[in-house]
């Protein structure tokens, strides 16, 4: 359960990079008036390539970054500098919260169901 927990972590994790990349190199590239298909030229890649990073669906490789910083003229950690490190605080509640998830999946419906209420009562106390 332990490694499937630090799997499920590290997906979280990967999830919220290419999020905030994504994000980051959306931003740029409007900032400097380019299309996608503009930058994708620049960049040697294909424009559905940029349209997944921007999108969060694909993590581009440190090369696809330093060459979208070079076409973007951005320096490489502003591309970069939101992305979450994850602090110990926010590692437990990650862990903690994907406990919850798996326990919840080896739950049938109706077993779940009285779980979420108990979850719901206990958010209600701390109103």
């Amino acid at each position: 359960m332990v490694k499937s927990q630090i799997r499920s972590s590290t997906r979280v994790m990967e999830e919220a990079l290419k999020r905030q990349i994504g994000v980051a190199v959306r931003g740029a590239r409007k900032r400097a008036g380019l299309t996608q298909e503009e930058l994708a030229g620049r960049v040697g890649k294909s424009t559905e390539a940029v349209s997944n990073i921007e999108r969060g669906r694909a993590l581009p490789t440190l090369t696809t970054l330093m060459e979208l910083a070079r076409a973007l003229d951005e320096p490489l950690p502003r591309l970069v500098a939101d992305v979450p490190v994850g602090t110990p605080k926010a590692m437990k509640r990650l862990t903690l919260e994907l406990q919850l998830r798996s326990l919840a999946d080896q739950l049938d419906d109706r077993v779940l169901e009285v779980a979420v209420r108990q979850v719901s009562a206990l958010v209600d106390l701390r109103r």
